[in-house]
């Protein structure tokens, strides 16, 4: 369950850059407010990567407690799970619930951060968070008791988009045959991937109002303002 940072270490490899890749010829012009700037870099991401600082206390029982809300709503009988639990096609219920993950994910730290769910077989969750862009289990407790397949693994783009990066596609890649669906939540939009059928519902909310109405405001704040002089 692993996510880089791809908008910073894909698009700008700061490991590669350093005093002793530039050229003999260009060392008197390597500026020494640019090597401040790529120490302040690493040593950021060395604290990013650190435990975090948490903010909101409960915020993994609320987690928690949006789930078991969110299944008291639902009619579980056992065969009929896949249709109670709807990864693949969220209802409001279970966007409910995702919102929860989501306001965690901006609020419960001292940054935003990413957040990772993984739904089991039986339905337990396992939780954890990471860096700003990556999000790993680092350790073999916080998985134990883990049941395969995999229902739903969730995790959150705290910086806004909705998508699977490239490190996402090889997770999910690797794990397809243990597997049922993925969710990944941006800013007001998410991904709802069903691996098995290679379905994927894109949900963004955002506000529409009519051009006509806006027109209409807009003359009336003119008229008024003619008025008025």
């Amino acid at each position: 369950m692993v996510r880089k940072m791809d908008k910073i270490y894909e698009e700008a490899e700061w490991n590669d850059v350093n005093e002793d890749s530039i050229p003999e010829e260009f060392d008197d012009k390597w500026p020494e407010s640019f090597t401040q700037a790529l120490n302040a870099s690493e040593e950021r991401w060395e604290t990013l990567m650190e435990k975090p600082t948490i903010v909101i206390e409960d915020w993994e029982e609320q987690i928690m407690v949006g789930w078991g809300a969110y299944r008291n709503l639902t009619m579980y009988d056992g065969d009929n799970a896949w249709s109670a639990y709807p990864f693949n096609n969220p209802t409001n219920d279970l966007e409910g619930w995702l919102t929860i993950i989501w306001k965690m994910s901006l609020e419960a730290f001292e940054i935003g951060r990413e957040i990772q769910v993984v739904v089991d077989s039986h339905y337990n969750l396992f939780i954890n968070v990471g860096s700003p862009g990556f999000v790993d289990f680092t350790s073999e407790s916080q998985v134990e008791g883990m049941k395969l397949p995999i229902k739903c693994w969730i995790h959150t783009h705290p910086f806004g988009n909705a998508y699977f990066s490239h490190t996402d596609w090889k997770t999910l890649d690797t794990w397809e045959p243990m597997m049922d669906n993925a969710i990944v939540l941006g800013d007001n939009q998410y991904w709802a991937y069903d691996l098995k059928r290679n379905i994927v519902k894109q949900v963004q909310y955002g506000i529409l109002t009519s051009p006509l109405k806006e027109m209409r405001e807009s003359r009336k704040h003119l008229k008024k303002k003619m008025e008025e002089e």
